[in-house]
């Protein structure tokens, strides 16, 4: 260092310079200093210009820390003089200064990787707000700062990191990705505090969605009555209904073009009574809650998060011991609120309010909804306006996402009660024909969404809620003997007539029987049916004889056919 480094300072100065360089080796750093000590003598230096600032200096000029801290005190004391600033540590105020220039080092490098990645406006809300995260010891104050619920009186700035990244419209994505990415905070730290925001938007949403029910509704106690009926929760879970009960016994379906229930399309399931309506109805939970089979064909499993309601309007504490056949306790504990039960009739008739069922399916968040039966749902629907306000409320359902199927009920004639709009609006028809109680029946795809299905003869095991489809039926060979051109039947149908016929015996067999072997039923139109093909085989060739039945007296008996062998 020569004198004219040091030119227009006075000897003090001259000498605190070259005491400066001696102790720290750098004359760059030594010169400012003392030009810095000079110019605050003259006033033309900031008086906020001190202690701080020389040790920025320092760092600037590569000032061995050791040198300017521990090798004397002296020039500690010259810089408390010179500057008038007290820090008796300065190895603890050096200490700070470092760790501050670290940290902005630090912020700079995430501030440039950021911009590299995104847009200046991410990088930069960024870059304003890691001053957040400077303390990484607790996670649950990590998390508090990431997320904190909005509430009354509570500032944007003060709810949480998410929420404000939320409302600059950023990709929630993106946002933590560059928290775990260059922010560096820990993955599990993001994900919970991530999981909760997205949880305080699902609530904000529930409650915005349950304000918008409320205003479809004239009173406080209608909008309740959507919840609970006459004072009780209309809805609550299956094992909560199914618990305490003593009875003993107690998709979307199909796959390729063979389609029974097509998603987004309402399935009706129609049958007169005890025929298995609701036996059906319960596989059909089951297969949607386990992924299992129903009549051969597989029912889609629904998401472990999605739910079923069903709608027991109709003698629901039986529906639920045929559920209890099909279910074990156990298993009702497991699925929880994913299966409940609405036991009783709806407060408000669907054939009036179209948006009955798609209110019912928010309020109880259900993804699928089960009607048994639809009669107790929508009055009058014999009425086309009934029925169009009903199939009105039917699709608002399917178009909220949601699945439908329903229950029906046939006429004593054997067609379906109400408008022809009814069936008319749904995807997929399937009537269970057979007699009341019996251990068989048919199911015959009436309307397909695809291709429709060949009846399907069912099995029932009505002990355990099961129904399975019978195996198909051995063929008959006709013709005298072997040389002779064969031709393959199934036993049921009006081909293998005469042989099931005689194979009753002598006493033969009625239309009822017949109608209920040929299609599964033995309602009026199937038993008239039967009797012409019956009768067809009756002839003076025929292999059948028909013995008249006695309608005068006390006792009536119905008509028989027998076959010839027996005569």
């Amino acid at each position: 260092m020569t004198d004219s480094d040091l030119a227009g300072l006075d000897e003090f100065l001259n000498q605190t310079a070259k005491y400066v360089y001696f102790t720290t080796g750098s004359k760059e750093f030594a010169i400012l200093l003392c030009k810095k000590m000079h110019a605050k003598r003259q006033g033309e230096v900031s008086s906020s210009w001190g202690f701080r600032d020389i040790i920025n200096s320092a760092l600037d000029h590569g000032v061995d820390r050791d040198l300017m801290v521990t090798k004397t005190q002296t020039l500690a004391q010259v810089l408390q003089l010179a500057f008038r600033d007290h820090c008796n540590d300065v190895d603890a105020q050096w200490t700070r200064i470092e760790e501050e220039r670290a940290k902005e080092a630090s912020n700079a490098k995430i501030l440039h990787a950021l911009e590299a990645e995104y847009d200046d406006e991410f990088a930069e809300f960024f870059y304003r707000r890691l001053h957040h995260f400077e303390d990484r010891a607790d996670d649950d104050r990590l998390v508090g700062q990431l997320y904190f619920p909005s509430r009354p009186g509570i500032t944007n700035e003060d709810s949480g990191f998410l929420l404000e990244a939320d409302r600059e419209c950023f990709d929630m994505d993106d946002v933590a990705s560059a928290l775990k990415k260059h922010v560096g905070l820990p993955v599990a730290v993001v994900d919970k505090a991530y999981e909760k925001f997205e949880r305080g938007k699902l609530d904000k949403k529930r409650n915005e969605k349950l304000r918008n029910i409320r205003s479809h509704y004239e009173s406080d106690a209608h909008y309740r009555s959507l919840g609970a009926v006459d004072g009780r929760a209309a809805v609550i879970p299956m094992s909560c209904a199914a618990a305490g009960n003593t009875s003993a016994p107690p998709a979307i379906w199909g796959k390729g073009d063979d389609v029974l229930w097509a998603e987004d399309e309402s399935l009706i399931f129609e049958s007169s009574y005890g025929v298995g309506k609701t036996t059906a109805a319960g596989r059909l939970v089951r297969g949607l809650l386990y992924g299992e089979e129903l009549l051969g064909h597989p029912v889609r499993q629904l998401a472990d998060n999605q739910r079923i309601l069903y709608l027991a309007l109709d003698r629901p504490e039986q529906i639920v011991r045929s559920m209890l056949r099909q279910f074990t306790q156990d298993e009702f504990d497991a699925l929880g609120a994913r299966l409940s039960i609405w036991r009783g009739p709806l407060p408000f008739d669907a054939a009036e309010n179209d948006h009955l069922l798609t209110d019912l399916a928010d309020m109880h968040e259900a993804d699928v909804i089960f009607i048994d039966s639809v009669k107790d749902a929508a009055l009058g629907l014999s009425e086309d306006r009934a029925a169009a306000i009903y199939q009105r409320g039917r699709q608002r359902l399917l178009q909220s996402g949601r699945q439908l199927c329903e229950l029906h009920h046939l006429t004593k004639g054997g067609d379906a009660y109400g408008s022809i709009w009814l069936n008319a609006g749904v995807g997929s028809v399937v009537r269970l024909k057979g007699a009341a109680g019996g251990p068989t029946a048919t199911l015959t795809h009436l309307k397909s969404p695809a291709r429709r299905l060949d009846p399907i003869q069912i099995i029932h095991d009505r002990p355990n809620g099961g129904m399975t489809a019978a195996p198909k039926q051995e063929t008959t060979r006709c013709g005298d003997d072997a040389g002779e051109s064969d031709a393959d039947m199934p036993e049921s149908s009006p081909a293998g007539l005469p042989n099931w016929v005689a194979e009753q015996g002598p006493e033969g067999i009625t239309a009822t029987d017949a109608a209920n072997w040929l299609y599964g039923s033995s309602g009026r139109n199937d038993k008239i049916r039967a009797q012409r093909a019956l009768n067809a085989l009756c002839g003076d060739d025929g292999p059948l004889r028909y013995v008249e039945g006695s309608r005068g007296g006390d006792v009536k008996t119905p008509a028989r056919w027998v076959g010839r062998s027996d005569d």
